[in-house]
């Protein structure tokens, strides 16, 4: 998570999309678009060309690669990105910790404090690996080589950059180190590298919360990682960032053929507030106000169905809008980390979305994007370099390989998508020493 900055122009009105079959009737066509009738052996050209990949690739302060060590599964983990990187594995395989790893990074970068972010759920000692040897580390490298380095260790460290103690059992450590032959300068490389790390914001979105009505007493409402708040962020921006609302609006009506439009509706919204608390030696008594108050809710207004309220819109509907408040918003984050791109979308939606997110990544050219997924349908959008596998290791620690390191790689390279060589192979052979991350 360092800086972002990006982009990989990508035609796909020159771009096939997979050789993949959606159903009996309906097949994935070149130039990216989805028709129905197509014939059984159609096999369209879905692979990446030179030719199709623009030369406006500006990667300046992105990150170019991860490193974790002891750090939940990922006991000693490395891995090269690209400026759109989907991670995919069975499930426990480490997808998400990547996301979490690389997320600590950003919240550091951007100031908070150890002792503050290393508490409760999210202590060190539940973090670290079972059984691992030596300190736990998050690190990642820019493009401009600038390393953004977090460690911790219940021994102290014999430098004196150690930060803080989050408790009597841990020393940590977080620093930024670069080439200073290459950069002689006096800290701006490590300004950028820490601006851009910091705008960084990781999603792992929930229909149910996604679809509540929301309350916001701050002057501009933000949406939780769960999409808490969903409501209340379009709300404002109906009010203040009406260009951004409409389109939301026009781009969720591409992606959810039905909907005609997004409005809002007064509901009531139930706030917990913290009065008091009291403890003795043998119990501890919180006291609680639950208040009603007037917040906005959700509508969809489909074709034939107008005035839809969110919790009664699709799993699939609400994620896609979830995803397009983040990109499109006015606060929009420099590298975004989504953790299971796709999920709960058609096929065909599947393809749209990553269509969507290559757009924004030439209009935007400092956003990356750090996903994961289970879906071979949305492979088969990417290019071969795009993808990482995850799997476990026969101790049960995390293993990271490129789909192109595959020892067949070079025979069917040049017949089979991505989502399908990963249907055909797995991930398993990558625990086996052929991957090179």
């Amino acid at each position: 998570m360092l800086s972002l900055a990006h982009t990989t122009r990508i035609s796909f009105d020159s771009l096939g999309v997979g050789p993949r079959r959606l159903r009996d009737d309906v097949a994935v066509r070149p130039r990216g678009r989805v028709e129905s009738g197509g014939r059984k052996n159609c096999r369209p050209s879905w692979h990446l060309q030179p030719s199709w990949v623009c030369a406006q690739v500006d990667e300046n302060n992105m990150i170019r690669s991860l490193l974790f060590r002891n750090f939940k599964s990922l006991r000693d983990c490395r891995t090269t990105l690209e400026p759109l990187t989907v991670f995919v594995g069975r499930n426990g395989a480490g997808k998400t910790s990547v996301l979490q790893g690389t997320h600590y990074l950003a919240q550091l970068a951007a100031g908070k404090q150890p002792d503050v972010l290393f508490s409760v759920d999210r202590e060190l000692n539940s973090l670290y690996s079972r059984g691992g040897v030596g300190p736990l580390v998050l690190q990642c490298c820019d493009t401009t080589d600038v390393q953004s380095r977090f460690a911790a260790s219940t021994e102290e460290f014999e430098q004196s950059s150690q930060l803080s103690k989050p408790n009597d059992s841990w020393h940590v450590k977080h620093s930024f180190e670069y080439d200073k032959s290459v950069y002689p300068g006096n800290g701006a490389t490590i300004h950028d590298a820490a601006r851009s790390l910091g705008s960084t914001v990781l999603l792992k979105l929930d229909a149910a919360k996604l679809a509540q009505a929301s309350l916001s007493d701050d002057e501009v409402p933000s949406m939780a990682s769960d999409g808490s708040g969903l409501a209340s962020v379009l709300a404002n921006w109906k009010l203040t960032e009406n260009a951004a609302f409409g389109r939301i609006n026009e781009i969720s009506r591409q992606l959810i053929p039905e909907l005609e439009s997004l409005s809002f509706q007064r509901a009531r919204v139930w706030q917990t507030t913290f009065l008091a608390s009291e403890s003795t030696e043998e119990f501890a008594r919180h006291h609680e106000n639950f208040r009603a108050r007037v917040g906005e809710q959700l509508v969809f207004n489909f074709r034939g169905a107008p005035g839809v309220p969110a919790p009664l819109a699709s799993e699939g509907t609400l994620l896609t809008v979830g995803v397009l408040s983040v990109l499109l918003g006015p606060q929009r984050p420099r590298c975004l980390l989504l953790d299971d791109l796709g999920q709960a979308l058609h096929p065909r939606a599947q393809v749209q979305l990553i269509e969507l997110l290559r757009e924004l990544m030439v209009e935007f050219k400092d956003l990356q994007i750090l996903a994961t997924a289970h879906s071979p349908y949305l492979l088969d959008c990417l290019s071969h370099e795009e993808v990482r596998l995850l799997t476990l290791d026969e101790q049960g620690g995390t293993v990271i390989g490129r789909l192109l390191d595959h020892p067949k790689f070079d025979k069917w390279k040049d017949e089979m998508a991505p989502g399908e060589l990963w249907s055909l192979y797995g991930e398993k052979w990558v625990a086996e020493g052929h991957a090179v991350p």
